[in-house]
């Protein structure tokens, strides 16, 4: 794919998983957990999360993600609300959102969220 002087490259399998999904549901399904996260990794996030979300956040915690907002229905279905903390998915620790988007892998799957 071109868009003036940027080019894309779409990796083979993604562009036939595409293709395969469209010929079966007639759109691309992306797998989505539903929520809004913020990486508990930096001082300033602490601080954001305290201020926030008052004694929710535990002083102990300095890895991990805070849920800030529910959006889907997945995330709404495992009992996910704001202010909780993810540490990890699946047993794998967990400090940034890219740590989890990396561990959903299809749509329907099941994980297990520490």
């Amino acid at each position: 794919v071109s868009l003036g002087l940027l080019g894309f490259a779409i990796p083979a399998d993604v562009a036939k998983d595409a293709m395969r999904q469209l010929d079966l549901y007639g759109k691309v399904r992306r797998p989505y957990i539903g929520v809004v996260l913020l990486s508990l990794t930096t001082e300033r996030a602490l601080f954001e999360c305290k201020r926030t979300f008052g004694s929710k956040i535990a002083d102990g915690i300095r890895n991990g993600l805070l849920v800030v907002d529910v959006e889907g229905a997945p995330a709404k279905r495992a009992g996910l609300m704001a202010g909780d903390v993810v540490t990890g998915v699946d047993g794998k620790p967990a400090d940034t959102a890219r740590d989890i988007v990396e561990r959903v892998q299809s749509v329907g799957e099941e994980m297990r969220v520490d």
